[in-house]
């Protein structure tokens, strides 16, 4: 955070482009990371009856500020200025970082007893509740570590334990889950960012075109937090991500004289990918055991990124050559995507899974029940 802030606040004084590209690269690097950090830690410290509001309205702000962003660049014209003027809320932000605890999840998984203990009293003095003796809690801490693949093992250099999370991420146990997120994630990006990015292609005004985007955004970060706690994840998604295929399949045969048609369908495919782009966050998190959830999540992020590159390509080259071209291929990338979805196993009110061995043998456990249905 103290390096995206640093970044943040003094890019626009710097005067050298090529310094420009190196900070800005600094910050692309160090956003991720952020994004992917605080949102673990949101939902491993959640309450499972509150996983599915929490997982869905962390991403208002951002919707909320896409908005603001469009109104303040509507007065502020100067790039400079804008950049300095949204790199103030760094400001606030920063010394925040000092009040949060770690994930208590987390710290169990790679071994931190004490720590975690530490963390789970101090949650139960502030909740005012009354949890088992120190001697219950670290056993089950100790038990958690144990049954983890020990990526935190001292006889490991950084380098090993690099390798062996991202070997893990094709554990048998959760290499398809992890494979349909990489495309989902790259399909919500690419979509996401090229509606964001589609004004002119869609011949209006940007600044307008912006609020409208973020307001579209807003009911996409809210709306699908009662439809998920009782629907599920699984249906929901593919819902949202058919819907925006369709649209945008559409908006590619639209005539662009018709402005307020092509506006619509762009708008409800923005509005759609936005419920999928949250849902899926948070269906990653529940998919992921704990000691493999932050690299999982991580690598999901790191490959939509590419989504996210070639996204002004497909608009502006593309798009100048063929005007419907960049729609109908965001609105088909994003049919796909609804079977691959359909794959995924419903996790609604399911407890977080910590380690690939409870998840491997809840697997074999599912698999027996099965068995002795079809016995009986």
């Amino acid at each position: 955070m103290t390096m995206f802030s640093v970044g943040d606040l003094t890019i626009n004084w710097l005067q050298s482009l090529n310094v420009i590209i190196l900070v800005r690269f600094l910050m692309g690097f160090t956003a991720p990371i952020l994004l992917c950090s605080s949102y673990n830690l949101c939902m491993e410290i959640c309450e499972l009856r509150y996983r599915s509001l929490y997982g869905i309205l962390n991403g208002l702000p951002w919707g909320l500020a896409t908005v603001l962003y469009g109104a303040v660049a509507y007065f502020v014209r100067d790039w400079r200025w804008l950049q300095f003027t949204n790199a103030l809320l760094c400001v606030l932000i920063l010394p925040l970082m000092w009040c949060l605890d770690e994930s208590p999840r987390w710290l169990a998984v790679n071994g931190r007893t004490k720590q975690a203990l530490a963390v789970i009293r101090s949650a139960e003095r502030l909740n005012m509740s009354a949890l088992p003796s120190d001697e219950h809690l670290i056993s089950v801490l100790v038990s958690t570590h144990e049954s983890s693949v020990g990526f935190g093992k001292t006889d490991r250099t950084n380098l090993q334990v690099l390798i062996l999370e991202i070997s893990t991420l094709f554990h048998k146990a959760i290499r398809e889950r992890v494979l349909i997120m990489w495309f989902m994630f790259v399909v919500a990006t690419m979509i996401f960012y090229g509606l964001s990015m589609a004004p002119v292609s869609y011949s209006v005004n940007p600044f307008v075109y912006m609020m409208l985007t973020g307001l579209m955004e807003i009911p996409g970060y809210t709306f699908p937090a009662p439809i998920i706690a009782r629907a599920g994840r699984r249906w929901p998604t593919a819902l949202s991500y058919a819907t925006s295929g369709v649209s945008l399949g559409l908006l590619a045969w639209t005539a662009p004289e018709i402005v307020w048609l092509v506006m619509t369908l762009a708008m409800i495919g923005k509005l759609c990918i936005s419920m999928a782009f949250q849902i899926i966050y948070l269906y990653a998190v529940e998919l992921l055991p704990t000691e493999i959830r932050s690299t999982g999540i991580g690598s999901m992020v790191f490959v939509s990124r590419f989504g996210a590159i070639v996204s002004p390509f497909i608009i502006d080259t593309l798009g100048s050559s063929v005007p419907w071209a960049p729609s109908l291929l965001f609105g088909m990338l994003s049919l796909v995507a609804v079977p691959l979805c359909l794959r995924l196993p419903e996790t609604l009110g399911q407890p977080v899974v910590d380690t690939i061995t409870e998840l491997t043998q809840d697997k074999e456990l599912k698999r027996e029940k099965d068995e002795n249905l079809l016995r009986r």
